[in-house]
């Protein structure tokens, strides 16, 4: 009586361990929209939770041709079937197929799988792909929100990723606006002229201009103090301060001269 207790316990708890366990498979098309006599990858992606094994009995459609079974058993007629018995992990099984030249409109999928004496659950994502002609089909412009194919009752997007230093805005990719710097060669922050000024950036240069108007006043200046002989009218200097002072005077002299 013990021992059939016991047999019983451990059904049980096998039965509520399976339970909580929820591993899954996913399904997923390399493009839900393709021209007759082309092919589609199919990827089923297994999450494990813990499970020890499982059963994976992909269906795919009548008059389609595996030309890649993705390592799953194809012994029987449009079946490709995985059995996992031990070291389970997350992993993906992609298949290929090949699409027969006389087939059109929107193509289903079906599969089931089990894992550790679960029971058959239907596999979940993707469960169709629409297969047409290339002329029923419309390209989708290009934009970094998405680009492909569109056909009947089916469009085929994908993301364009931007270019480093833009943004995707609205379907565009925008370049970033720079941050200012002091050489941009554009007037901006506190600049008081491009690039320069300011408390940022460097003084700006006296243009040439200026500093050509600066030195025509202080020629003017110096003439009108200095005599011809060099000395100082209205000062009064020691004959040493007048000695340098009309040193200096004669360089000036002789340097606006030379203009």
């Amino acid at each position: 009586m013990i021992k059939k207790n016991l047999a019983i316990f451990f059904i049980v708890l096998f039965l509520l361990v399976s339970t909580a366990m929820a591993g899954t498979v996913t399904r997923s098309f390399s493009s839900s929209a393709v021209a007759p006599g082309s092919s589609v990858d199919v990827t089923l992606t297994v999450d494990v939770d813990g499970e020890s094994y499982y059963v994976i009995d992909e269906v795919y459609p009548n008059g389609w041709t595996v030309t890649n079974n993705g390592g799953g058993n194809a012994a029987t007629s449009g079946h490709l079937k995985w059995v996992v018995v031990s070291g389970t992990s997350d992993t993906s099984y992609t298949y290929r197929l090949s699409v027969p030249d006389d087939t059109s409109g929107m193509i289903e999928f079906t599969g089931t799988y089990a894992f550790q004496g679960g029971s058959n659950i239907p596999v979940s994502g993707s469960s169709s792909v629409t297969v047409s002609n290339s002329e029923d089909c419309v390209l989708v412009p290009a934009t970094c929100s998405s680009t492909g194919i569109s056909c009947p009752n089916s469009v085929e997007t994908s993301m364009v990723e931007c270019p480093p230093g833009s943004t995707c805005t609205e379907g565009v990719c925008v370049v970033n606006a720079p941050s200012p710097t002091c050489s941009d060669e554009i007037l901006n922050q506190d600049e008081t002229g491009v690039d320069c000024g300011g408390e940022t950036c460097p003084a700006c240069a006296v243009p040439a201009a200026d500093e050509s108007a600066r030195l025509t006043t202080l020629k003017e200046r110096i003439t009108s103090v200095l005599s011809e002989d060099g000395s100082l009218e209205g000062y009064e200097y020691t004959n040493n301060q007048l000695q340098q002072i009309s040193k200096i005077a004669k360089a000036l002299r002789e340097y606006f001269s030379s203009e």
